[in-house]
């Protein structure tokens, strides 16, 4: 019998396709990063350290922002981000 692998707790890189019900499409990537295109449970939106993203990006680049949600931090610190907030919610 062979092996079963499950990627689990780490956000992959989403294809360029709607997120599902439940979920919202992020960019991330700082200046200088090429922005990857991730899904997330839209729980993570109230969470502190989500939050703290939000406000980054609202600094950068206000409200009125045109386009998708962009995260103007580094891919490594949004994954530990991730990461944390995964140990504490619950998927939907």
């Amino acid at each position: 019998m062979g092996s079963r692998h499950r990627r689990r707790h780490s956000p992959a890189p989403a294809p360029p396709s709607a997120a599902r019900r439940g979920w919202v499409a992020i960019r991330v990537g700082a200046e200088g990063e090429e922005r990857r295109r991730f899904v997330v449970p839209v729980g993570f939106v109230n969470h502190p350290l989500f939050a703290g993203l939000l406000r980054e990006a609202e600094e950068e680049f206000g409200f009125q922002h045109d386009g998708a949600l962009t995260l103007p931090c580094r891919l490594d610190h949004f994954r530990r981000v991730h990461a944390a907030i995964h140990r504490h919610l619950p998927l939907p």
